[in-house]
């Protein structure tokens, strides 16, 4: 009794035994549950989903990977909680436009992924930026229609970026990943995987204007020795970078990389597909810096 006037935060995420009748009672009688999280519960329907309006205080909300959100129930909880800040609703293959536009008219969103909702447009993702000047964190992966329409908005109107997954957008090119990037100096965390139409000089503006970069993702994208010196040298707070499957990165461009890297900031570098071992000098020298370098997990190899 007492703990359902105190809760603040509660993730029952997989709980397959979830059912609406459990989230109908969690939604009545906990009025000061701010954060709640029910990714991947398959069991609760749109009446469950509609329960959630009635958690007042909510302002961060995951109903990720699940088949019954649509633009209807966005719309719901967008009209009865107007203070979410923070919402996942990824992988929910009935979403649409209309639902993204809902999000629009959130005042103080933060925070929303989008990924695997393929259908969705440029057009759509890019309204809902240009309406999110509070906008820290979004997530694109597998949104294969966003483009420069989106980098655009975010560029123009969302300054305070500090996440951005794009990974899987092949229609962004080199003119809008400079848009985003040159307007969004506090991007942190970048996701970039296998976006096919940016070339080594766009990904030098990663190492131009990214100064604060933590995470950095460029798998199977057109990596080459320079341009990940490049990155070494510009983005000295990089902590965890992800090149798997870059063919065109040398031994020597990795060796120069970790060598250029920020000593105390490098952890962890993923170059499976990439550097594979062999009996060249160039590998053996590779893995004598690797070995000396405790503070950074290398993972190489295959994958």
């Amino acid at each position: 009794g007492h703990l359902k006037h105190t809760l603040q935060e509660l993730y029952l995420n997989r709980c397959s035994w979830l059912r609406d009748d459990a989230v109908l009672l969690i939604s009545g009688g906990c009025r000061r549950l701010s954060k709640l999280g029910l990714s991947e519960c398959v069991n609760i329907t749109q009446e469950g989903l509609s329960g959630i309006k009635f958690c007042l205080a909510l302002t961060e909300l995951d109903i990720s990977m699940n088949d019954f959100v649509t633009d209807e129930t966005v719309r719901q909880l967008v009209d009865a909680l107007p203070q979410l800040a923070a919402i996942d609703l990824s992988a929910c293959e009935h979403l649409t436009d209309d639902g993204v536009l809902h999000l629009s008219r959130l005042p103080n969103l933060e925070s929303v992924d989008l990924s695997s909702n393929m259908t969705l447009t440029d057009e759509a993702v890019a309204a809902l930026a240009h309406s999110s000047p509070s906008l820290i964190s979004i997530r694109c992966m597998l949104v294969p229609a966003v483009a420069n329409q989106t980098m655009q908005a975010l560029g123009t109107t969302c300054a305070e970026l500090q996440v951005l997954d794009l990974s899987y957008a092949a229609l962004i090119g080199d003119i809008g990943l400079r848009m985003v990037l040159r307007c969004c100096p506090r991007i942190a965390e970048l996701q970039l995987a296998w976006c096919d139409s940016l070339s080594a000089k766009g990904l030098r503006y990663v190492a131009e204007f990214c100064r604060m970069l933590e995470v950095l993702n460029l798998s199977r994208c057109v990596l080459d020795d320079d341009v990940l010196l490049a990155i070494a040298n510009g983005c000295r707070k990089l902590a965890s970078a992800t090149l798997v499957d870059c063919p065109i990165i040398t031994h020597h461009g990795v060796h120069a990389f970790i060598e250029a890297a920020d000593a105390k900031a490098l952890k962890k570098l993923d170059l499976r597909g990439t550097i594979v071992e062999d009996r060249s000098q160039a590998s053996r020298k590779l893995s004598k810096l690797i070995a000396a370098s405790r503070h950074v997990h290398v993972l190489s190899g295959p994958i």
